[in-house]
């Protein structure tokens, strides 16, 4: 698997293309994102918008392996299909990722604390597309402290949040049923 060296701040995936079908049929799978945080600024491990149709993103481990310190009001989305100039991604399969945890054996805890919102999954994608998926993902093992506050898309916390597009959510683990997180 691919795995992200570390320190990394900004791990981006994404392509920015006018045209509507420019990016299609990508797979992102069996990979660890490791330490992809911006003190100072937005961040995410994946971040796809318009052109971006048809992605699978599977089986993959998203992990902050330290405590992590916003110290600028930003926004910490570790999937977001984003849309720029009324198009965004479409068709994309989020399926059986671990968001969560300090260390790929399911160990210690994602934290982090500052002026920031967190998000896992964030879909604001084509409102007449093919309806995206999240299924069968785990959403655990993550601590959050901050100082922000918010309505809709701004709230401090959310494991899945929909702004824009069809989108089937079913099956996915978000907390424990036995830990604390």
């Amino acid at each position: 698997p691919l795995r992200v060296p570390r320190p990394v701040f900004h791990f981006v995936i994404s392509k920015f293309i006018r045209s509507a079908r420019a990016n299609q049929n990508i797979t992102i799978s069996n990979n660890v994102f490791q330490d992809y945080f911006s003190a100072t600024s937005n961040s995410n491990a994946i971040l796809l918008a318009e052109g971006c149709n048809q992605w699978t993103i599977s089986g993959n481990r998203f992990l902050q392996s330290a405590p992590r310190v916003a110290t600028a009001t930003a926004s910490h989305r570790v999937i977001e299909l984003a849309q720029v100039s009324g198009a965004g991604a479409e068709n994309i399969q989020i399926q059986g990722n671990v968001i969560g945890f300090a260390a790929v054996d399911e160990t210690g805890v994602y934290a982090l604390s500052g002026p920031l919102n967190f998000c896992a999954v964030y879909l604001n994608g084509r409102s007449n597309g093919l309806r995206n998926i999240v299924k069968s993902n785990r959403i655990t093992a993550i601590a959050l402290d901050t100082t922000n506050n918010g309505t809709a898309s701004s709230v401090p916390f959310s494991a899945v949040l929909i702004v824009q597009s069809g989108a089937l959510v079913e099956d996915n683990d978000i907390g424990s049923q036995t830990a604390i997180d």
